[in-house]
């Protein structure tokens, strides 16, 4: 997927973490449901590719990764996502403006930032409203069993306060029609 020159050592050894894991699996992910995730950073490139692999993976995990804020804003508008995971910390801060248009556009759907899980970490989810952290050094696959809790709540409150037939897509149709 890269080459080690390309993304450098503290990376390939981010991305081999992951790798490892994924090459230990005995059967493909299945998450439950088909998925939407987007993937944003601008520095653990390794971390990300191996996230993206894994989910790979899957048999029902679509992800596409960005690392600017004109590609995130791009790929909300172009399609639903259940998930933006953010990897790491962002350098640069203004990519954090991406959450906005994505929880406008998928309302059920939850931001998770993936990172080691420290005081730094706290205080950007304090001051970007971000519910959900994973601990990025935890094993992967458990990753997908938080995912699993978080999507399963998030559906449980949209089905709540609209009704168990709505679907994501009706919900994110209304709010394209009244953006």
């Amino acid at each position: 997927m890269f080459s080690k020159e390309a993304i450098g050592t503290l990376d390939a050894m981010h991305y081999h973490l992951i790798k490892e894991q994924i090459d230990k699996m005995q059967e493909p992910v299945n998450f439950g449901s088909s998925i939407n995730v987007l993937l944003l950073t601008d520095r653990l490139y390794g971390c990300a590719f191996g996230l993206i692999e894994y989910f790979q993976n899957s048999t029902d995990i679509s992800v596409d990764f960005v690392n600017n804020l004109e590609g995130a804003n791009r790929a909300i508008l172009e399609k639903p996502y259940d998930f933006l995971i953010i990897v790491g910390y962002l350098e640069k801060k203004s990519y954090y403006r991406a959450i906005q248009p994505f929880r406008l556009l998928n309302k059920y759907s939850s931001v998770i930032i993936y990172a080691i899980l420290d005081v730094h970490i706290h205080n950007e989810c304090k001051k970007y409203d971000i519910a959900h952290s994973y601990e990025r050094f935890d094993p992967v696959d458990g990753f997908v069993s938080y995912m699993r809790e978080i999507h399963d709540e998030d559906t449980r409150q949209m089905h709540n306060e609209f009704s168990p037939e709505v679907t994501r897509e009706q919900v994110r149709m209304e709010a394209l029609r009244d953006a």
